[in-house]
């Protein structure tokens, strides 16, 4: 329901709620016509003294919450709010009684079957002839269903944000990855090819989509240095910064002679050596 609807539904609530009450005072039974339009406004409807107690509800106030009318008068009613918003409808309500103009505000209230669903408070002053406030009427509307929506809205945004960091960091990496003027390689945790730059294609020959997923060692280790080069990549795994002399092999078998200088990247959780 649009929020002037909702006022609406206030002002009308408030104008017939001291007609309701005088009737009930009197002990004369309430017309049932009037009964039934406060019962049947598709909201919860209270009215409350200036320092906020409760001292009506309709049925559907107490068919949300599952409590009486005496369960729920005074300042019963605020057992029904969800504890991490009774500080900030203590500063709404202060705001409220100062201002004395209708305003709205948000909360969550615990149904009978112990569900929080969010409601939007919207509440305006009575005023006796003198123009003081004897009373506030109020209206409560159940948004928890478009509460949900704004907040899966607001997380596929916060979501979409990330995405886009990421792929501008990746773009920027790949950038600076095509850019180093040494060889580089990119390693997963079992020393399988992930990636190589343009100078490694340069130095042994091998293009990115020639090296990817190949074991570094079966791809440009001598078969003399195998065990040297399981050392190293053992060492690299554990964490360990490498700055080593040593001999490779190009795509033609000729021997390359390199320095390798190893450290670990960690992507999230994972951990991947790249020399």
């Amino acid at each position: 329901m649009r929020r002037n609807g909702v006022i609406s539904f206030v002002n009308a609530f408030r104008r017939i709620l001291p007609a309701y009450r005088s009737i009930s005072e009197s002990q004369s039974p309430p017309p049932l016509e009037l009964q039934a339009f406060i019962d049947a406004i598709p909201a919860l409807a209270w009215s409350a003294l200036p320092d906020g107690s409760l001292d009506f509800v309709n049925r559907q106030f107490r068919d949300y919450t599952g409590l009486s009318s005496d369960q729920l008068y005074g300042l019963e009613w605020k057992s029904a709010v969800h504890g991490d918003d009774i500080q900030q409808l203590e500063i709404w309500w202060q705001s409220l009684r100062q201002s004395q103009e209708a305003a709205t505000t948000e909360m969550r209230l615990c149904r009978f079957d112990g569900e929080h669903r969010w409601f939007r408070i919207t509440c305006a002053p009575v005023y006796d002839e003198q123009g003081k406030i004897v009373r506030w009427c109020g209206i409560s509307t159940d948004i928890n269903d478009l509460k949900c929506s704004e907040q899966k809205v607001h997380q596929q945004g916060r979501d979409l944000c990330t995405i886009t960091d990421v792929i501008r960091d990746r773009a920027l990496l790949d950038s600076l990855f095509a850019r180093v003027p040494e060889a580089i390689v990119l390693l997963d945790t079992g020393h399988h090819i992930l990636q190589v730059n343009p100078e490694f294609t340069r130095v042994f020959g091998y293009t990115s989509e020639e090296a990817r997923g190949h074991l570094i060692n079966d791809l440009l280790t001598p078969e003399e240095l195998l065990a040297h080069g399981e050392e190293l990549i053992c060492r690299g795994l554990r964490g360990e910064s490498l700055n080593v002399e040593t001999v490779r092999k190009h795509k033609d078998g000729t021997r390359v002679h390199v320095s390798i200088v190893s450290g670990p990247v960690s992507i999230a959780e994972a951990r991947f050596p790249s020399t």
